[in-house]
């Protein structure tokens, strides 16, 4: 079966198999520092949240294009889970701390 399918329709299921298959690595952490985050500091979760999913969308239609055409998406997106993960640290060691603000 794979000998009829055409490079070109390879190429197009290829990418597409590497696009989820790189959203789905980045999912756990996604959400665990979504959760986290979202514990401490709720609207700014949201809004992270909100980011990453415009990034993932141009992180799929850039990768689509060419695969040098998704670092705006993957910059968007890691920016914010970074941001995510700054913001679940400083929220769980202000409740361990007692230093709630």
């Amino acid at each position: 079966v794979l000998e009829d399918v055409a490079n070109k329709d390879w190429h197009v299921i290829n990418t597409a198999q590497r696009i989820a298959a790189n959203y789905i690595e980045s999912f756990p952490h996604l959400i665990i520092f979504t959760i986290l985050s979202g514990l401490f500091y709720t609207n700014i979760a949201v809004g992270l949240i909100w980011a990453i999913l415009v990034g993932r969308v141009i992180y799929c239609v850039g990768y689509k294009i060419a695969p040098k055409m998704r670092g705006p998406g993957f910059l968007i997106v890691m920016l914010c889970t970074v941001t995510m993960m700054i913001l679940s640290f400083i929220g769980v060691i202000q409740n361990i701390t007692g230093n709630k603000k």
